[in-house]
């Protein structure tokens, strides 16, 4: 019900082209991140503290945004970080998925659990991503 508020608000202020344009980019951004963390023989699970510092700090910054209106001018910015921040997570979340899936490949319940799980993981990591793509990038209505 809180999504669907949230996205009414955005369908309402930024122009229809401008919405399909974002759109696009953002499932290119989260691929292009998402086939890098399957891909990868890095270990991105040292990421992790940092990856929760920032989501962290991203959520008092923007309370400190909504309640003081003189830091407005610093949205900009704390998108581009949330945009960092989640493209990370996209692909330390589907790195995740893939040592869930060989962890629990001999057990269909756990295996199907932790399905639900990741999905759950990648599904946030595209919502926000599309809302800082989106507020950083979308065209207005006027």
């Amino acid at each position: 019900m809180i999504n669907r508020i949230v996205f009414y608000g955005y369908f309402l202020n930024f122009d229809k082209p401008s919405l399909i344009l974002v759109f696009a980019g953002t499932a290119l951004y989260f691929g292009g991140m998402a086939a890098f963390g399957y891909l990868t023989r890095m270990d991105l699970s040292r990421m992790r503290p940092v990856l929760l510092g920032g989501l962290i700090f991203m959520i008092i910054a923007n309370l400190l945004m909504l309640l003081i209106p003189g830091l407005r001018a610093m949205d900009q910015a704390a998108c581009t970080v949330g945009l960092i921040i989640f493209l990370a997570c996209t692909a330390y979340d589907t790195q995740k998925v893939r040592a869930l899936y060989q962890y629990y490949s001999g057990d269909p319940e756990m295996l199907r659990k932790a399905s639900i799980y990741s999905a759950l993981q990648l599904y946030l990591d595209f919502i926000n991503l599309f809302l800082y793509v989106l507020r950083l990038f979308g065209k207005r209505k006027n």
